[in-house]
């Protein structure tokens, strides 16, 4: 027999039953609230041990095709790209990282928002979960003053929605962040290996066609870290997904990361580097869901070259996350300098393929493909 979650009207809250032990964020118990909290902070611990980084490249069998005499100066280069209808200076996103209650975090999205406007780029922003939760974390994701007129990504779990969310916490987000975009993302590996998380995915595609009906923002689906499959691509596409970000298994893993704050971490070892390549999903999409879509390569994206070889293969951006967390601990200028020494990479390769512009790349720029 079906559940009430699977059979009630997309959108419509659970009931407490259906929650089961998991609160209404709307105003969820005090003990329930304050274990998010500290599960923010642990993830943040965790997230500075390259231990939870798998480290992999699958773009590394990618060999691009140089061009020895490009017929163009390393000037006629541009990276410009737009996103949610804003024009920004490179197809590169910093991807959606982290939020919660505390000085530190605070610190840790004001040097990413400050990074984002100084390079001219989109920002995407942690799981606002904690935010309906805790008054105090708000102060934490309000960076538009700090961010200025760059694109923002807004951020909740699509499980949620079986598990307490409701459409008006989306409008409460949208008014307190007032993000350019709406994100939901999936992350059915961390919250199995997650103790006491969110594992009834049931009816979800429905949720999403609900909100991205009446979600006044364009709707960008992405993973945390396990990859989405090109079949899976265009159905999130089809429910109404203005944006897919597959975030491939190349960089960190949050089956490890929870792992680690498992009180038996066997379970998370074993499903560390479970799930798909970067590369594999991008090469396996196919021409008429890239060109129609608006696919978003992240995962294990570290330098400027693997960035081309992910838009080469079909990608319109490309997210960068652990590197740029990691900057952020530091300074604001930290992350500017990262942000700035992937976008030289990029016109580097550009440069070197005779490619003027990121729009202009395909598959034919790599060798034997």
């Amino acid at each position: 027999m079906a559940s009430k979650t699977h059979n009630r009207p997309p959108g419509e809250p659970a009931s407490k039953e259906e929650a089961g032990s998991s609160e209404a964020f709307s105003g969820g118990a005090e003990s329930a609230s304050g274990d998010l909290a500290r599960r923010k902070t642990a993830h943040l611990d965790a997230c500075l041990e390259e231990e939870v980084d798998l480290g992999r490249d699958s773009f590394g069998e990618y060999a691009l095709r140089y061009n020895a005499l490009p017929e163009m100066a390393l000037g006629d280069v541009s990276l410009a790209s737009t996103f949610a209808g804003k024009e920004v200076a490179a197809p590169l996103i910093i991807s959606c990282m982290t939020g919660g209650a505390g000085e530190r975090f605070e610190r840790i999205n004001r040097n990413l928002a400050i990074g984002a406007r100084e390079l001219n780029i989109p920002l995407g922003l942690g799981s606002m979960r904690v935010l309906l939760q805790h008054a105090a974390a708000e102060s934490s994701f309000k960076v538009r003053q700090e961010a200025g007129q760059v694109p923002l990504i807004a951020n909740l779990g699509l499980v949620s929605f079986n598990h307490g969310l409701v459409y008006e916490d989306v409008e409460r987000i949208i008014d307190m962040v007032q993000p350019d975009v709406f994100g939901l993302h999936l992350n059915a590996l961390q919250e199995v290996i997650q103790e006491g998380g969110d594992t009834d995915f049931r009816g979800l595609l429905g949720h999403l066609e609900h909100l991205a009906r009446r979600c006044p923002l364009p709707v960008y689906v992405k993973e945390c870290g396990g990859g989405i499959a090109p079949g899976l691509v265009r159905k999130l596409f089809s429910a109404g997904a203005a944006y897919v970000d597959i975030s491939g298994n190349d960089g960190t893993s949050w089956a490890a990361v929870e792992g680690r704050l498992s009180a038996d971490p066997s379970l998370g070892e074993l499903f560390r580097d479970f799930g798909l390549p970067t590369a594999w999903i991008l090469e396996r999409l196919s021409p008429s869901v890239v060109k129609g879509g608006r696919v978003v390569a992240s995962g294990g994206i570290r330098n400027g070259l693997q960035a081309v070889k992910a838009l080469a293969l079909g990608a319109r951006w490309v997210g960068v996350a652990r590197p740029f967390f990691l900057a952020a601990e530091h300074s604001a200028e930290a992350v500017v300098a990262l942000g700035s020494r992937i976008l030289t990479e990029m016109r580097t390769a550009l440069f070197l393929l005779g490619v003027k512009t990121p729009q202009a790349l395909n598959r034919s720029h790599f060798l034997d493909r």
